[in-house]
This record gives structure tokens, C-alpha cells and sequence, in this order.
């Protein structure tokens, strides 16, 4: 994984979707207090779910929860919405966002508003004031 950190061989969680014409994969684990949320392919408002489930099961038992989006090849304004109201009710990191992501990001100022890091290790890191 190219995010940071190795992922453990079997991921907690997975879930997967493919019925539409984007098909995404999700899955979580562990890592330390936190946990990471792994998403994979392109998501849009049929299978935004997969994003949702993996996130609320991560926070419920870890903070913070880092998502780690290198492999995001399309998000639509759900996803966006998504991360912005997961980002107001935990812990919320980003992680090495692909090229696309950060451009929709950037495109609609949400870049400013989450916690955005190059690497899993160092949106797991703990956070130091400034």
C-alpha cells in the first residue's frame, strides 16, 4: 500500500459493489487506537453506502479514523457530503487523496475544511498544537 503503512493481511471489514456502471471497495482495520478506512474505485450516490458503513463502524470503536483515499477514481457531491458530515461527528483524516479527489477538493473548498495528509502513518500520527 502505497498510503504508508502495510495492511494487515485480512482486513475487518469489507464491502464491495459492482451492479452499476462504477464499481468501489471499501474495508477497514485497525491500526493502533485508530482505524483505517481503505477505499478503492469510484463512488457516486448508488454506492456511497459502502463509504458510510466502513466509517460508522470504524468510529464507533476507534478515533481517529483515517481514510485512506489514494485509489478514489471518481467521488461525486455525495461523497463530498459524506466526508464533510463524517468529518463534524469524528476524527475524521485523509490520507494521500489520488489526483482526482484533490481536485474536487480543491474545485469546492472542502479541501480547507478536512484534515488532509500525504501518508496513512502521517494522518495516524498524533496531532501536536500548533
Amino acid at each position: 500500500m502505497a498510503g504508508g503503512l502495510d495492511e494487515p493481511s485480512g482486513a475487518r471489514s469489507q464491502f464491495v459493489s459492482g451492479e452499476g456502471a462504477l464499481e468501489g471497495t471499501v474495508s477497514w482495520y485497525a491500526q493502533g487506537q485508530g482505524a483505517v478506512v481503505v477505499a478503492r474505485g469510484a463512488f457516486d450516490m448508488d454506492d456511497i453506502e459502502l463509504v458510510s458503513d466502513a466509517l460508522e463502524s470504524a468510529a464507533r470503536e476507534h478515533s481517529p479514523v483515517v481514510l485512506d483515499a489514494e485509489g478514489i477514481t471518481f467521488a461525486g457531491s455525495t461523497f463530498l457530503t459524506l466526508l464533510l458530515r463524517a468529518n463534524g461527528q469524528t476524527c475524521l483524516r485523509m490520507a494521500a487523496p489520488s489526483q482526482e479527489l484533490l481536485q474536487i477538493l480543491e474545485m469546492t473548498g472542502a479541501l480547507t475544511l478536512l484534515d488532509v495528509h500525504p501518508t496513512v502513518t502521517d494522518a495516524l500520527a498524533p496531532h501536536r498544537p500548533a
